[in-house]
């Protein structure tokens, strides 16, 4: 069964995450349940303002969860969609995902999305 959010479980491997992303960018200011939008309340898992740069972590998606399924899946698409009218570049993943390819896929995606900036 996949954790769900607020679980210790999903904290653990949260900060797990997230200092994974500051060991790698420790000057982009990474930040855990960042509530970007000025109107609603949604949040990234992780971003960095100074780079203006979100990692969303998509859980359930082999369980039909949320993610996965219709209603959820409209809701992300409107708030990734704001997400960009505001500048920000989401790079979403799925926990297997960031756990396999850090080092590889994500780390570059996260690069990419830096535009050499992560150089600096």
């Amino acid at each position: 069964m996949a954790a769900k959010r607020g679980t210790s479980a999903t904290k653990n491997r949260d900060a797990i995450f997230l200092a994974a992303l500051q060991t790698e960018w420790p000057f982009f200011g990474w930040m855990q349940e960042y509530k970007f939008h000025p109107e609603r309340q949604w949040r990234f898992d992780f971003a960095s303002t100074v780079a203006m740069i979100a990692l969303e972590i998509e859980g359930g998606v082999y369980v039909q969860g949320r993610h996965s399924r219709g209603a959820g899946m409209e809701e992300d698409m409107r708030k990734y969609n704001a997400a960009a009218g505001l500048g920000w570049k989401v790079i979403r993943a799925t926990p297997q995902m960031f756990q396999r390819e850090f080092k590889s896929s994500i780390c570059k995606w996260i690069d990419d999305a830096a535009g050499g900036l992560s150089d600096v």
